[in-house]
């Protein structure tokens, strides 16, 4: 990314492909530029992940949804856990972007792992980070894909449905858990 000279920019993801804040102005091109330089360094890194899917309209208000979300992390990383006993110490980077998120992921690693370190931080300074943004919204959009509820600012990014499962998400979930 240095190479690319956007070592001190922090790419999310979500703005790149639908033409939002800072990318209003740029060309596709060079959004999926942006876009592929920290995709390849995504495929290239040695890293696994999961994710979990709450749907928030069917949850009956804010502590049913709370719960969902603490119940199926908890389960995910039960699944999981032998993976998760190779490590001595557990990292968590959030940029406490949403309140609730931040107390369940506490609370939940730190009922299950003896040493947990929360650390806020703030995506420039965090490749790692912006992967996890790229990956969430990866998972985001292929769940809107299988729905066939696309955007059209991700259908042309991608180039379609067929192109966005076949070059970019197939290789992503590689790295699954």
């Amino acid at each position: 990314m240095s190479n690319e000279g956007i070592a001190n920019h922090a790419i999310h993801t979500g703005p790149l492909i639908r033409r939002e804040n800072h990318y209003e102005f740029e060309s596709l091109t060079e959004r999926r530029h942006l876009f592929n330089i920290l995709y390849f360094f995504a495929i290239r890194l040695p890293i696994k992940y999961f994710c979990i899917r709450v749907n928030k309209q069917s949850s009956e208000g804010k502590t049913v949804l709370i719960d969902s979300i603490n119940k199926e992390l908890s389960r995910k990383i039960d699944i999981h856990m032998d993976y998760w006993k190779q490590f001595e110490q557990i990292n968590i980077y959030y940029d406490n972007g949403q309140t609730e998120l931040t107390k369940i992921i506490t609370a939940v690693f730190h009922s299950k792992f003896p040493k947990v370190s929360i650390r806020k931080v703030s995506p420039v300074d965090y490749k790692l980070f912006q992967v996890a943004d790229l990956i969430c919204t990866m998972e985001s959009i292929h769940n809107k894909e299988v729905n066939n509820q696309m955007s059209h600012s991700e259908s042309v990014f991608f180039g379609g449905r067929q192109k966005f499962k076949k070059d970019y998400y197939r290789k992503l979930t590689a790295k699954r858990m």
